[in-house]
């Protein structure tokens, strides 16, 4: 069989030789890219110490052995990054845990309504969903997942289950502060907000979690509503203050987070919006801390080594990037804080503020989102709101059907 193989090869073989160039040349098989193992991880800057927190980005880097060619698959990146956060040897005691919320939904709460929405496809469309404060903990589990106790203290909305350990499963198995209810599994996080004059964590009220299409007009480009499962980050924690100054511009995976105090006490009721935490915001008003997600998906990844590179931010007139093609609806937090008695909010600093305790808190805003919606009724406020350009406000997912 063998030597019968190589006689039906050998005149295959001669017919090529006599061939041109170019007929060689196109029947050449393609030939991958091909890289090296990655390397070991290696901090690029570490943080100080002053916040009870050592926070770095590290990078690990990778060679291409082989370059691509004819058809052959392109070269992958060759280099990801990702942010560590290690409680220091020398922390203070942890900041103790409030008790949990207990505004809790265990049920779909949707129901008709005689009430329609605007629509008008020449404006923008938006979604709201308020979600009550659910629970604090020193968890996170997309940068720490599976490591209870592992990160610096975050205020958790929405899904109740969630925790170091949550999975798509256990978070499709819990309840929700949301309005609708267990319309809303999805998880939504932020560092907590630490008083530090009394060494306790502020309480949020609520967050109202925005969807909207971040000035795309409906005819300028298809959006999609974010995929359940999709994992992301916004803003870093990572910061230094050579970096991160009000007076300085930041660069962009800072630039997506805003503080603002509300209150009746000030000229027009607002003191306007501002990287750091407004330093003198009266008791009886609140801080809002707004934080905007990226809004262009790959169309591949629930998430990414880094947590980012699956994601890219876009804003109008301009189109998503080649690399993350799918628009999706933005994902915009806005919290409420109360500023009680006994508070200052000239010593208010985010769990994450890992930098020196003279400047202004609230530099190293971020935050996660884990996307768990009822699949029926994303579709129904994506359709009734966002691509036909209704403000649907705060409860309603379209014409006749509102979340309570």
């Amino acid at each position: 069989m063998k030597r019968l193989l190589f006689a039906l090869l050998l005149p295959m073989s001669a017919c090529m030789h006599d061939s041109s160039p170019d007929s060689v040349q196109a029947t050449a098989a393609p030939v991958d890219c091909q890289v090296s193992e990655w390397s070991e991880w290696r901090d690029d800057m570490t943080s100080s110490c002053s916040a009870g927190m050592h926070m770095s980005m590290q990078t690990r880097l990778r060679t291409t052995i082989r370059q691509p060619s004819g058809s052959g698959a392109a070269c992958p990146a060759l280099s990801e990054q990702r942010e560590v956060h290690v409680m220091c040897e020398s922390a203070a005691v942890k900041i103790q845990v409030p008790p949990r919320g207990t505004a809790v939904y265990a049920t779909l709460r949707v129901q008709d309504t005689a009430e329609t929405v605007n629509e008008d496809p020449t404006r923008f469309g938006d979604f709201r969903v308020p979600c009550a404060y659910s629970h604090m903990a020193y968890d996170d589990p997309i940068v720490f997942a599976g490591s209870p106790g592992a990160s610096h203290l975050h205020v958790f909305f929405g899904n109740t289950s969630t925790d170091a350990n949550s999975t798509l499963q256990s978070l499709d198995a819990g309840s929700s502060t949301c309005r609708g209810g267990t319309a809303n599994r999805s998880a939504y996080w932020v560092p907590a907000i630490i008083d530090a004059g009394l060494n306790q964590a502020v309480v949020p009220s609520e967050t109202v979690t925005y969807y909207k299409d971040a000035g795309m007009l409906p005819p300028l480009s298809p959006i999609f509503g974010p995929p359940k499962g999709l994992r992301m980050i916004a803003g870093n924690p990572v910061t230094w203050d050579k970096e991160i100054t009000w007076e300085t511009t930041p660069d962009l995976n800072h630039w997506y987070h805003r503080f603002e105090c509300w209150s009746d006490k000030l000229p027009g009721g607002r003191s306007g919006k501002m990287q750091r935490i407004p330093a003198d915001c009266p008791v009886g008003g609140h801080i809002l801390f707004e934080l905007y997600f990226p809004n262009c998906w790959d169309g591949k990844n629930l998430d990414s080594p880094n947590h980012r590179s699956h994601m890219a931010y876009s804003f109008y007139p301009k189109p998503c990037p080649k690399t993350h093609p799918v628009r999706i609806a933005q994902i915009t937090f806005n919290i409420h804080l109360p500023v009680q008695e006994g508070n200052d909010t000239s010593k208010w600093r985010l769990s994450s503020d890992a930098y020196d305790t003279s400047k202004p808190g609230g530099y190293s805003a971020h935050g996660d989102v884990w996307v768990d919606w009822d699949e029926d009724v994303e579709k129904a406020w994506m359709d009734g709101c966002i691509r036909v350009g209704a403000d649907c406000h705060a409860h309603m997912i379209g014409d006749n059907k509102m979340l309570y």
